[in-house]
């Protein structure tokens, strides 16, 4: 059973160290090692506040050097937890505002926490470890010192003083969650978005080439609080949004929820011409996208926009498990499908699939027929010189227009055919 604490450290912004503890703290919880389980309670949520502090450059309430000192001051090996108790029930200068009801609960949780450690009669319960929880849900959103203007000010700093080609900004999207809060993540995103478009806008190719991978990375985060706050966000962005899953097709299954977004996509906004996109859509089909009962039409509609996409290898054994290429050779036998100009802007592709799945007799009787007509040309050169190359497909080719009598002076001419 997934515990209520369990949830909400899965959605919140916690350091790697704190939520380790906290989850060391629940499986204890879960073996009624209830002692333990307060211990790494406290030291998950002290964690959590100290990596907090320290990944807080500056904090305007104090001078550098003072800010500074703090930090270090929680480096201190066996004196650090003292030293942020001390911190937190400052009154003089404080790093937080805490009521004083909140204080008083801190005190007392550091006592329980000492039961736990040290001889004592005191009994710790479930009672205690969940009443504890509680606690830390309602105040550790509240200790967050950094802002996501100091993170964005960070990133605008290192991409407008690094060479495009040497780019490592790993660390930034691991800092994320430490520096924005889920109620400003919409913002922060929005100022992501407008600096890589404004820094980048005399270069296209690198302003798409920025702005979608450090997008893509952020998925890389896996915190549910920060992706559905991105994936929200995406959606308000189409174009953009569009460009990210061309480019990264295997972030689609963020999306699959939206139904009426997918149909989009392979109903109008893939193979218009602007992005190669035949990836794209074979994650779809291997992620069950697109309805069974809907596919013979749906490839249908998309061979009809089709650009000359030649699939990669890993997309191929998709396409033919979704019986794709048996719908290219059931059109590439239709008159009116091959005789408009279809053909020569998918010349690359027939090639690709003649290659690789032959030729079949309607396939040859259907380019024979074709030959005198000039609007084929350039499917009919690409032809000529696959098979200059191939003697095996070229042999099979003459066989069968000889067989079935659609050989003529001017086909045996045009292919070199004995």
């Amino acid at each position: 059973m997934i515990l209520i604490f369990e949830e909400w450290i899965s959605r919140s912004k916690i350091s790697d160290t704190g939520e380790k503890l906290f989850k060391e703290a629940i499986i204890c919880y879960k073996a009624s090692a209830y002692k333990a389980a307060l211990v790494f309670s406290y030291l998950g949520f002290f964690n959590a506040i100290k990596d907090n502090i320290l990944y807080c450059n500056h904090y305007p309430k104090f001078k550098k050097d003072e800010w500074e000192h703090k930090q270090k001051e929680l480096l201190e090996l066996n004196q650090w937890e003292d030293n942020l108790y001390n911190f937190l029930l400052d009154t003089k200068t404080p790093i937080f505002e805490l009521t004083e009801d909140a204080k008083n609960q801190i005190v007392y949780w550091k006592n329980r926490k000492n039961d736990c450690i040290y001889p004592s009669n005191i009994t710790i319960s479930s009672a205690h470890i969940e009443t504890f929880w509680i606690f830390i849900q309602s105040y550790l959103p509240q200790l967050i010192l950094n802002s996501k203007d100091e993170l964005i000010h960070k990133i605008q700093l290192y991409f407008n003083a690094k060479n495009f080609k040497n780019m490592d900004y790993t660390y930034f999207i691991q800092e994320i969650p430490h520096y924005v809060k889920q109620e400003d993540l919409q913002d922060f995103f929005e100022d992501l978005y407008l600096f890589f478009s404004n820094t980048y806008e005399k270069n296209p190719f690198y302003e798409l080439n920025m702005k979608t991978s450090f997008f893509k990375d952020i998925f890389s985060l896996r915190k549910d609080c920060i992706l559905q706050e991105l994936i929200l966000f995406l959606r308000k962005k189409e174009s953009f949004l569009i460009e990210l899953l061309i480019t990264y097709p295997n972030i689609i299954i963020y999306f699959l929820y939206d139904k009426n977004f997918v149909q989009s996509l392979w109903q109008d906004k893939l193979f218009n011409g602007v992005y190669p996109s035949l990836n794209l859509y074979c994650h779809l089909l291997k992620y069950n996208a697109i309805p069974k009962e809907k596919l013979d039409e749906v490839h249908l509609h998309i061979l009809k926009k089709y650009n000359n996409e030649i699939p990669q290898n890993d997309c191929i054994p998709i396409l033919e498990e979704n019986n794709f290429f048996e719908k290219v050779k059931s059109n590439l036998c239709i008159q009116s499908f091959v005789y408009s100009n279809w053909a020569n802007s998918n010349k690359d592709f027939l090639i690709f699939y003649l290659d690789r799945y032959g030729f079949n007799e309607n396939i040859v009787e259907m380019i024979c027929l074709n030959l005198e007509d000039k609007v084929l040309n350039e499917f009919y050169e690409h032809l000529h010189l696959y098979l200059e190359k191939n003697k095996v497909s070229k042999d099979f080719f003459s066989q069968i227009s000889k067989d079935k009598k659609y050989i003529t002076p001017t086909i045996q001419k045009y292919f070199n055919l004995i």
